[in-house]
């Protein structure tokens, strides 16, 4: 879960929202010529500060002094779920695919679909009304969504629905045989085949045989290709263009485990103690790499073929009183570089946040600001980052000196919920995809809908994105 944050910025808004600043929901933005100015001279890369606020106290952190705006042509709806449950029955879960101009969002097994260009919602679409836990998948290439809906007790057998996306509708449902009659606790496609790779938990039940925890390869439709023992807990990641997965399994506490498998045969790689639990796991697969950090800020980097440690990367400043922890990272696609974001204080509305670059091919960690919020993506076409701040504003900034370049989208614009500002648990339902130099984001939210029935005046749905990522 990514935290809610703080860190106040009106001189930002104000100046950027000359140059940039979307009219209505729906409109593209009205962006004056920028007007001509001397060029700043260079700034060199800052070296590792501390958070120029003391932590935990509600003091504003230095602006960036050069603003670099440049306008951009942005998009943003809201699109209402009126026949949601308000609250819903657990946490909305969204895939947003740049290339078809689709969202697609999965909440107490319902999926609804969404056309990014037209803002139709095809849904809700009934996948499952009885079970314990489901997960929920996207496979682009194919254009279908996959849940999966099990049961920690063996009381309801497994079952696979499968949703056409592109025909919106669901395709076929079945009860799959062969598998274990305990909880899914993750689940990946592969693209290259469709095939499903999930982490059975073993049996916790005294009402049941004891059973270990599995990874099972599913077909595309369904059928047991393969399974492996493995640690209990996994949780799975796929390096697809390597052929790879990886599971990260809590044992108990934060004792952690590592262990790395032929993502077709399930063949064993490797497997190692974890050097701690980590806050965040990412995959870089154009350099077939693990990243693991922790939440005292330090960052491990596997070899996913062999689990060789490539770098551990400490940060270069002291850890502050009333430390939050780092929570989010992004991996720059095309250079390899990753970038975390860093929180002190005593609660979330009263945070510094500041962002760290980090470089394995040198092992250096540089600070890139301190007024940087929450980093959400590294735009792929132009390496640009593209962040969150305490005023919900996507915000782009450029990742060699922390300059802002543009403010993506105004809260006043984005904002959803009844107090008209984002909730925490709205932060990690943010979904960035690109197709090329188009950049789609989506999250779910409360959206303003008045409802003649209940009187509310909000109702679950998303707000949609988009922009172009070029000058």
């Amino acid at each position: 879960m990514r935290p809610r944050f703080a860190l106040t910025a009106p001189l930002l808004v104000g100046a950027l929202s000359l140059s940039l600043m979307l009219s209505g929901c729906g409109s593209p933005v009205a962006a004056p010529p920028p007007a001509t100015a001397t060029p700043a001279p260079p700034t060199a890369t800052p070296s590792p500060i501390a958070p120029t606020a003391t932590p935990g106290s509600s003091a504003t952190p230095t602006i960036p002094p050069t603003l670099t705006p440049i306008p951009l042509d942005v998009r943003a709806r809201p699109v209402a779920f009126p026949d949601a449950q308000q609250g819903g029955t657990g946490a909305w879960t969204v895939a947003v695919d740049a290339r078809a101009h689709r969202v697609t969002a999965y909440n107490s097994g319902t999926v609804r679909i969404v056309d990014t260009s037209s803002g139709r919602v095809t849904g809700p679409i009934t996948v499952t009304t009885s079970s314990d836990s489901t997960l929920f998948a996207v496979d682009d290439a194919r254009h279908r969504a996959v849940v999966l809906a099990t049961s920690a007790y063996g009381d309801i057998s497994p079952t696979l629905s499968i949703v056409d996306l592109a025909a919106r509708r669901l395709r076929a449902q079945q009860t799959l045989h062969g598998v274990p009659q305990t909880n899914a606790r993750s689940v990946v496609v592969d693209p290259a085949d469709g095939g499903l790779l999930v982490a059975f938990e073993g049996t916790v039940s005294a009402f049941t045989n004891a059973a270990p925890s599995q990874l099972v390869r599913l077909s595309a439709d369904g059928a047991v290709q393969r399974t492996r023992v493995i640690s209990d807990y996994a949780a799975l990641y796929l390096d697809a263009r390597h052929g790879v997965v990886a599971a990260v399994a809590q044992l108990s506490g934060s004792d952690t485990e590592l262990a790395a498998y032929d993502a077709r045969t399930l063949a064993p790689l490797w497997h190692t103690p974890a050097p701690y639990l980590p806050q965040t796991v990412m995959v870089d697969p154009a350099r077939g790499r693990l990243w693991l950090l922790a939440e005292g800020g330090r960052v491990t980097i596997l070899d996913m073929k062999t689990g060789h440690t490539v770098a551990t990367i400490d940060p270069a400043y002291q850890k502050p009183a009333q430390w939050a922890g780092n929570k989010d990272l992004v991996i720059d696609p095309g250079t390899g570089i990753g970038y975390a974001s860093e929180h002190a204080g005593t609660d979330y509305s009263s945070e510094t946040d500041w962002i760290d670059r980090i470089d394995p091919a040198t092992g250096r960690r540089t600070t890139v600001t301190t007024t940087g919020g929450v980093v959400a993506a590294v735009l792929a076409a132009t390496g640009w980052l593209l962040t969150l701040d305490d005023q919900s504003d996507l915000v782009l900034r450029d990742p060699a000196t922390g300059r802002v370049l543009a403010l993506v989208a105004p809260n006043a614009t984005l904002k959803g919920s009844s107090d008209g500002s984002f909730s925490a648990s709205d932060v990690p339902n943010l979904i960035v995809d690109q197709a090329g130099d188009a950049v789609s984001i989506a999250f779910a939210t409360s959206v303003p809908y008045q409802n003649s029935v209940t009187g509310s005046s909000t109702t679950p749905g998303l707000v949609l994105v988009s922009f172009h990522d070029r000058l």
